[in-house]
Protein backbone atom coordinates (compact mmCIF):
# COMPACT_ATOMS: atom_id res chain seq x y z
CA UNK A 1 0.00 0.00 0.00
CA UNK A 2 1.27 3.47 -0.87
CA UNK A 3 0.25 6.99 0.12
CA UNK A 4 -0.35 9.80 -2.36
CA UNK A 5 -1.88 13.27 -2.40
CA UNK A 6 -4.08 14.85 -5.05
CA UNK A 7 -2.97 18.38 -4.02
CA UNK A 8 0.39 18.09 -2.26
CA UNK A 9 0.85 21.88 -2.30
CA UNK A 10 -1.55 22.13 0.66
CA UNK A 11 1.00 20.31 2.82
CA UNK A 12 2.81 23.63 3.22
CA UNK A 13 0.01 24.59 5.62
CA UNK A 14 1.58 22.24 8.16
CA UNK A 15 4.09 25.03 8.83
CA UNK A 16 1.29 26.70 10.76
CA UNK A 17 1.97 24.16 13.49
CA UNK A 18 4.94 26.25 14.69
CA UNK A 19 3.01 29.49 15.44
CA UNK A 20 0.06 27.49 16.82
CA UNK A 21 2.36 25.71 19.28
CA UNK A 22 4.17 28.95 20.19
CA UNK A 23 0.91 30.82 20.84
CA UNK A 24 -0.42 27.93 22.90
CA UNK A 25 2.63 27.82 25.11
CA UNK A 26 2.35 31.55 25.89
CA UNK A 27 -1.44 31.97 26.06
CA UNK A 28 -2.01 28.86 28.20
CA UNK A 29 0.83 29.48 30.63
CA UNK A 30 -1.59 29.65 33.58
CA UNK A 31 -2.65 26.03 33.03
CA UNK A 32 -0.91 22.98 34.32
CA UNK A 33 1.69 21.60 31.87
CA UNK A 34 -0.30 18.42 31.21
CA UNK A 35 -3.49 20.32 30.31
CA UNK A 36 -1.54 22.90 28.32
CA UNK A 37 0.20 20.31 26.14
CA UNK A 38 -3.04 18.35 25.72
CA UNK A 39 -4.80 21.41 24.29
CA UNK A 40 -1.84 22.22 22.04
CA UNK A 41 -1.76 18.61 20.83
CA UNK A 42 -5.48 18.68 19.99
CA UNK A 43 -5.04 21.90 18.03
CA UNK A 44 -2.14 20.43 16.08
CA UNK A 45 -4.11 17.22 15.40
CA UNK A 46 -7.03 19.28 14.07
CA UNK A 47 -4.63 21.22 11.83
CA UNK A 48 -3.16 17.95 10.54
CA UNK A 49 -6.60 16.53 9.71
CA UNK A 50 -7.66 19.69 7.87
CA UNK A 51 -4.44 19.80 5.85
CA UNK A 52 -4.68 16.12 4.90
CA UNK A 53 -8.27 16.62 3.75
CA UNK A 54 -7.30 19.62 1.62
CA UNK A 55 -4.30 17.76 0.18
CA UNK A 56 -6.49 14.81 -0.83
CA UNK A 57 -4.80 12.00 1.07
CA UNK A 58 -5.24 8.62 -0.64
CA UNK A 59 -4.11 5.15 0.32
CA UNK A 60 -3.40 3.22 -2.88
CA UNK A 61 -3.24 -0.55 -2.93
CA UNK A 62 -1.90 -2.11 -6.11
CA UNK A 63 -2.61 -5.63 -7.34
CA UNK A 64 -1.82 -7.71 -10.40
CA UNK A 65 -5.06 -9.70 -10.64
CA UNK A 66 -7.08 -9.32 -13.83
CA UNK A 67 -10.75 -10.05 -14.51
CA UNK A 68 -11.74 -10.67 -18.13
CA UNK A 69 -15.38 -10.98 -19.17
CA UNK A 70 -16.17 -12.37 -22.61
CA UNK A 71 -19.26 -10.86 -24.25
CA UNK A 72 -20.31 -13.25 -27.02
CA UNK A 73 -22.87 -12.40 -29.71
CA UNK A 74 -25.31 -15.26 -30.29
CA UNK A 75 -27.94 -13.40 -32.30
CA UNK A 76 -29.69 -15.07 -35.20
CA UNK A 77 -27.30 -13.66 -37.79
CA UNK A 78 -24.36 -15.22 -35.94
CA UNK A 79 -26.15 -18.51 -35.33
CA UNK A 80 -27.12 -18.80 -39.00
CA UNK A 81 -24.13 -17.43 -40.88
CA UNK A 82 -21.04 -17.38 -38.66
CA UNK A 83 -18.14 -19.58 -39.65
CA UNK A 84 -14.92 -20.04 -37.68
CA UNK A 85 -11.86 -18.67 -39.48
CA UNK A 86 -9.57 -21.05 -41.27
CA UNK A 87 -6.38 -22.22 -39.68
CA UNK A 88 -3.21 -22.96 -41.69
CA UNK A 89 -3.86 -26.73 -41.59
CA UNK A 90 -7.47 -26.47 -42.84
CA UNK A 91 -8.63 -26.36 -46.43
CA UNK A 92 -12.04 -25.02 -45.44
CA UNK A 93 -13.48 -23.30 -42.41
CA UNK A 94 -15.37 -25.30 -39.81
CA UNK A 95 -19.10 -25.81 -40.07
CA UNK A 96 -21.72 -23.53 -38.57
CA UNK A 97 -22.47 -26.02 -35.80
CA UNK A 98 -18.86 -25.84 -34.61
CA UNK A 99 -18.70 -22.06 -34.31
CA UNK A 100 -19.66 -22.01 -30.57
CA UNK A 101 -16.94 -24.61 -30.02
CA UNK A 102 -14.43 -22.36 -31.78
CA UNK A 103 -15.40 -19.40 -29.57
CA UNK A 104 -15.00 -21.47 -26.41
CA UNK A 105 -11.68 -22.88 -27.61
CA UNK A 106 -10.47 -19.40 -28.51
CA UNK A 107 -11.27 -18.06 -25.02
CA UNK A 108 -9.77 -21.06 -23.25
CA UNK A 109 -6.56 -20.81 -25.25
CA UNK A 110 -6.21 -17.11 -24.45
CA UNK A 111 -6.82 -17.88 -20.76
CA UNK A 112 -4.13 -20.55 -20.45
CA UNK A 113 -1.51 -18.09 -19.26
CA UNK A 114 -3.65 -16.47 -16.59
CA UNK A 115 -2.32 -16.37 -13.04
CA UNK A 116 -3.94 -17.86 -9.95
CA UNK A 117 -5.84 -14.69 -9.04
CA UNK A 118 -7.12 -13.93 -12.55
CA UNK A 119 -10.80 -14.50 -13.26
CA UNK A 120 -12.88 -15.14 -16.37
CA UNK A 121 -16.61 -14.54 -16.88
CA UNK A 122 -19.02 -15.06 -19.76
CA UNK A 123 -22.02 -13.06 -21.02
CA UNK A 124 -23.93 -14.16 -24.11
CA UNK A 125 -26.57 -12.06 -25.80
CA UNK A 126 -28.96 -11.59 -28.67
CA UNK A 127 -31.85 -9.18 -28.06
CA UNK A 128 -31.02 -9.32 -24.35
CA UNK A 129 -27.90 -10.28 -22.35
CA UNK A 130 -27.55 -13.44 -20.28
CA UNK A 131 -24.91 -14.01 -17.62
CA UNK A 132 -23.61 -17.52 -18.29
CA UNK A 133 -20.66 -17.51 -15.90
CA UNK A 134 -19.72 -15.11 -13.11
CA UNK A 135 -16.04 -14.09 -12.93
CA UNK A 136 -14.16 -16.94 -11.28
CA UNK A 137 -10.64 -18.42 -11.46
CA UNK A 138 -12.09 -21.75 -12.65
CA UNK A 139 -14.83 -20.60 -15.01
CA UNK A 140 -16.66 -23.26 -17.01
CA UNK A 141 -17.34 -22.02 -20.54
CA UNK A 142 -19.59 -24.89 -21.61
CA UNK A 143 -22.73 -22.72 -21.44
CA UNK A 144 -22.80 -21.41 -24.99
CA UNK A 145 -26.42 -21.78 -26.07
CA UNK A 146 -29.35 -19.39 -26.05
CA UNK A 147 -32.16 -21.00 -24.03
CA UNK A 148 -34.95 -18.74 -25.27
CA UNK A 149 -33.82 -16.65 -28.24
CA UNK A 150 -34.91 -13.01 -28.20
CA UNK A 151 -35.16 -11.28 -31.55
CA UNK A 152 -32.57 -8.60 -32.25
CA UNK A 153 -29.00 -7.76 -31.26
CA UNK A 154 -28.26 -5.41 -28.35
CA UNK A 155 -24.51 -5.21 -27.85
CA UNK A 156 -24.76 -2.03 -25.77
CA UNK A 157 -26.88 -3.68 -23.08
CA UNK A 158 -24.57 -6.70 -23.04
CA UNK A 159 -21.54 -4.46 -22.46
CA UNK A 160 -23.29 -2.69 -19.59
CA UNK A 161 -24.31 -6.01 -18.04
CA UNK A 162 -20.72 -7.24 -18.21
CA UNK A 163 -19.42 -4.01 -16.65
CA UNK A 164 -21.68 -4.61 -13.64
CA UNK A 165 -20.03 -7.99 -13.00
CA UNK A 166 -16.49 -6.73 -12.46
CA UNK A 167 -15.18 -7.14 -8.89
CA UNK A 168 -13.57 -4.05 -7.34
CA UNK A 169 -10.29 -5.75 -6.37
CA UNK A 170 -8.81 -6.49 -9.81
CA UNK A 171 -8.07 -5.03 -13.20
CA UNK A 172 -10.88 -5.06 -15.76
CA UNK A 173 -11.02 -6.05 -19.42
CA UNK A 174 -13.79 -6.94 -21.89
CA UNK A 175 -13.51 -9.29 -24.88
CA UNK A 176 -16.34 -8.68 -27.35
CA UNK A 177 -17.13 -11.37 -29.94
CA UNK A 178 -19.66 -9.94 -32.41
CA UNK A 179 -20.56 -9.48 -36.06
CA UNK A 180 -21.39 -5.82 -35.43
CA UNK A 181 -24.94 -6.04 -36.82
CA UNK A 182 -26.80 -4.35 -33.96
CA UNK A 183 -30.54 -3.79 -34.21
CA UNK A 184 -31.06 -1.79 -31.02
CA UNK A 185 -29.05 0.12 -28.44
CA UNK A 186 -26.14 2.54 -28.82
CA UNK A 187 -22.96 0.47 -28.71
CA UNK A 188 -20.76 3.56 -29.17
CA UNK A 189 -22.27 5.15 -26.05
CA UNK A 190 -21.70 1.92 -24.12
CA UNK A 191 -18.07 1.85 -25.29
CA UNK A 192 -17.65 5.44 -24.09
CA UNK A 193 -19.03 4.42 -20.69
CA UNK A 194 -16.54 1.57 -20.48
CA UNK A 195 -13.68 3.86 -21.49
CA UNK A 196 -14.72 6.41 -18.85
CA UNK A 197 -14.36 3.75 -16.14
CA UNK A 198 -11.02 2.55 -17.49
CA UNK A 199 -12.27 -0.72 -19.02
CA UNK A 200 -10.58 -1.57 -22.34
CA UNK A 201 -12.53 -3.56 -24.93
CA UNK A 202 -10.88 -6.11 -27.22
CA UNK A 203 -13.01 -7.02 -30.24
CA UNK A 204 -12.98 -10.40 -31.96
CA UNK A 205 -14.91 -9.75 -35.20
CA UNK A 206 -17.22 -12.49 -36.43
CA UNK A 207 -16.88 -12.57 -40.20
CA UNK A 208 -19.06 -14.33 -42.72
CA UNK A 209 -20.28 -14.00 -46.26
CA UNK A 210 -23.99 -13.76 -47.04
CA UNK A 211 -24.44 -14.20 -50.76
CA UNK A 212 -28.23 -13.89 -50.94
CA UNK A 213 -30.14 -11.90 -48.34
CA UNK A 214 -32.96 -9.38 -48.57
CA UNK A 215 -34.94 -7.76 -45.79
CA UNK A 216 -37.71 -5.25 -45.19
CA UNK A 217 -35.74 -2.71 -43.21
CA UNK A 218 -38.66 -0.53 -42.22
CA UNK A 219 -42.20 0.50 -42.96
CA UNK A 220 -42.75 4.21 -42.40
CA UNK A 221 -46.25 5.45 -41.56
CA UNK A 222 -47.42 8.73 -39.98
CA UNK A 223 -48.13 8.53 -36.27
CA UNK A 224 -51.44 10.38 -36.52
CA UNK A 225 -53.95 11.23 -39.24
CA UNK A 226 -57.58 12.27 -39.62
CA UNK A 227 -60.49 10.24 -40.90
CA UNK A 228 -60.74 10.41 -44.68
CA UNK A 229 -57.14 11.56 -45.09
CA UNK A 230 -54.80 9.84 -47.56
CA UNK A 231 -51.39 9.03 -46.09
CA UNK A 232 -48.18 7.93 -47.76
CA UNK A 233 -46.56 4.71 -46.58
CA UNK A 234 -42.86 4.22 -47.32
CA UNK A 235 -41.32 0.75 -47.54
CA UNK A 236 -37.52 0.39 -47.46
CA UNK A 237 -35.94 -2.85 -48.67
CA UNK A 238 -32.27 -3.78 -48.28
CA UNK A 239 -30.36 -6.61 -49.92
CA UNK A 240 -26.88 -7.91 -50.56
CA UNK A 241 -27.56 -7.69 -54.29
CA UNK A 242 -30.48 -6.64 -56.52
CA UNK A 243 -33.30 -9.13 -55.99
CA UNK A 244 -36.50 -9.82 -57.87
CA UNK A 245 -39.76 -10.47 -56.08
CA UNK A 246 -43.02 -8.82 -55.11
CA UNK A 247 -44.02 -6.54 -52.28
CA UNK A 248 -47.34 -6.98 -50.48
CA UNK A 249 -48.99 -4.39 -48.25
CA UNK A 250 -51.72 -5.23 -45.75
CA UNK A 251 -54.08 -2.76 -44.07
CA UNK A 252 -55.46 -4.38 -40.92
CA UNK A 253 -54.58 -7.73 -42.54
CA UNK A 254 -56.56 -6.86 -45.68
CA UNK A 255 -54.42 -6.79 -48.86
CA UNK A 256 -54.03 -3.45 -50.63
CA UNK A 257 -54.10 -3.72 -54.41
CA UNK A 258 -50.76 -2.35 -55.58
CA UNK A 259 -51.11 -3.59 -59.16
CA UNK A 260 -54.14 -1.72 -60.41
CA UNK A 261 -55.56 -3.50 -63.45
CA UNK A 262 -52.76 -6.07 -63.51
CA UNK A 263 -53.64 -9.46 -61.99
CA UNK A 264 -52.45 -9.95 -58.44
CA UNK A 265 -52.22 -7.53 -55.54
CA UNK A 266 -48.45 -7.32 -55.01
CA UNK A 267 -46.14 -4.76 -56.59
CA UNK A 268 -43.28 -6.38 -58.54
CA UNK A 269 -39.72 -5.44 -57.54
CA UNK A 270 -37.34 -5.64 -60.48
CA UNK A 271 -33.55 -5.59 -60.69
CA UNK A 272 -33.57 -2.00 -61.92
CA UNK A 273 -35.50 -0.85 -58.82
CA UNK A 274 -32.42 -1.27 -56.62
CA UNK A 275 -29.77 1.38 -56.07
CA UNK A 276 -26.31 0.95 -54.60
CA UNK A 277 -25.93 2.88 -51.35
CA UNK A 278 -22.53 4.19 -50.37
CA UNK A 279 -21.26 2.91 -47.02
CA UNK A 280 -21.40 5.57 -44.31
CA UNK A 281 -18.37 6.26 -42.22
CA UNK A 282 -19.06 6.52 -38.51
CA UNK A 283 -15.85 7.77 -36.87
CA UNK A 284 -15.61 7.29 -33.16
CA UNK A 285 -13.32 8.76 -30.56
CA UNK A 286 -13.54 5.58 -28.48
CA UNK A 287 -10.70 3.22 -29.21
CA UNK A 288 -11.05 -0.53 -29.04
CA UNK A 289 -8.56 -3.22 -29.91
CA UNK A 290 -9.45 -5.61 -32.70
CA UNK A 291 -8.06 -9.12 -32.65
CA UNK A 292 -7.68 -10.47 -36.17
CA UNK A 293 -7.49 -14.23 -36.59
CA UNK A 294 -5.74 -15.43 -39.74
CA UNK A 295 -8.43 -15.47 -42.41
CA UNK A 296 -8.72 -15.12 -46.13
CA UNK A 297 -11.05 -13.07 -48.27
CA UNK A 298 -13.75 -15.73 -48.29
CA UNK A 299 -14.47 -15.14 -44.62
CA UNK A 300 -15.14 -11.43 -45.02
CA UNK A 301 -18.67 -10.16 -44.43
CA UNK A 302 -20.46 -9.23 -47.58
CA UNK A 303 -21.95 -5.77 -47.77
CA UNK A 304 -25.30 -6.66 -46.26
CA UNK A 305 -27.76 -3.90 -46.94
CA UNK A 306 -25.72 -2.05 -49.55
CA UNK A 307 -28.56 -2.19 -52.11
CA UNK A 308 -31.74 -0.29 -51.32
CA UNK A 309 -35.18 -0.25 -52.92
CA UNK A 310 -37.86 2.19 -51.77
CA UNK A 311 -41.58 2.11 -52.58
CA UNK A 312 -44.17 4.70 -51.58
CA UNK A 313 -47.87 3.88 -51.49
CA UNK A 314 -50.79 6.26 -50.91
CA UNK A 315 -53.47 4.74 -48.67
CA UNK A 316 -56.83 6.39 -47.82
CA UNK A 317 -57.94 6.06 -44.19
CA UNK A 318 -61.67 5.45 -44.13
CA UNK A 319 -62.23 4.72 -40.43
CA UNK A 320 -61.03 5.92 -37.06
CA UNK A 321 -58.93 4.17 -34.46
CA UNK A 322 -55.65 2.32 -34.83
CA UNK A 323 -54.90 1.44 -38.46
CA UNK A 324 -52.23 -1.25 -38.71
CA UNK A 325 -50.06 -1.84 -41.77
CA UNK A 326 -47.75 -4.69 -42.66
CA UNK A 327 -45.29 -4.82 -45.56
CA UNK A 328 -44.14 -8.21 -46.85
CA UNK A 329 -41.51 -8.94 -49.46
CA UNK A 330 -41.65 -12.27 -51.28
CA UNK A 331 -38.34 -12.80 -53.09
CA UNK A 332 -37.94 -15.01 -56.11
CA UNK A 333 -36.92 -18.58 -55.39
CA UNK A 334 -33.31 -18.96 -54.31
CA UNK A 335 -32.70 -15.22 -53.81
CA UNK A 336 -33.02 -15.05 -50.01
CA UNK A 337 -31.42 -16.83 -47.07
CA UNK A 338 -33.51 -15.83 -44.06
CA UNK A 339 -37.27 -15.24 -44.37
CA UNK A 340 -37.85 -14.03 -40.81
CA UNK A 341 -36.78 -10.46 -41.68
CA UNK A 342 -38.93 -10.13 -44.80
CA UNK A 343 -41.70 -8.09 -43.21
CA UNK A 344 -42.20 -4.98 -41.12
CA UNK A 345 -45.15 -3.37 -39.36
CA UNK A 346 -46.36 0.13 -38.52
CA UNK A 347 -49.56 1.79 -37.35
CA UNK A 348 -51.34 5.13 -37.60
CA UNK A 349 -53.79 6.52 -35.06
CA UNK A 350 -56.73 8.00 -36.98
CA UNK A 351 -58.89 10.62 -35.27
CA UNK A 352 -62.50 11.23 -36.26
CA UNK A 353 -63.90 14.43 -37.67
CA UNK A 354 -64.41 17.25 -35.20
CA UNK A 355 -67.91 17.85 -33.80
CA UNK A 356 -69.48 20.76 -31.92
CA UNK A 357 -71.96 20.31 -29.09
CA UNK A 358 -74.37 23.26 -28.99
CA UNK A 359 -76.55 23.66 -25.89
CA UNK A 360 -79.45 26.14 -26.09
CA UNK A 361 -81.24 27.11 -22.91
Amino acid sequence: MSIRFDHPEYLWLLLLAVPIAWLGMHSLVVLEPARRWTIIGLRLALLLLLVLMLAGLQAVRTHDDLTVIAVVDQSESVRRFARPPKTPDQQESLSEVEFPLWVRTFLEQRAQDRRDGDRLGLVTYDGQPRVKALPHPATNLDSDTIDRPVEGTNTAEAIRSAMALFPPDSGHRLVLVTDGNDTTGDVIAAAHEAAATGIPIDVVPVRYRVEQEVMVERLYAPNEAREGQTVTLRVVLRATRPTEGQMLLLHDENPIDLNGQTPGQGAPIQIEDWTLEEADDHPSTTEVNTFEEDTDADNTNSALGRYVAVREVDVPLAYTGVNRFRAIFEPAKGQDTMAVNNQAEAFTLVAGKGRILFVDN
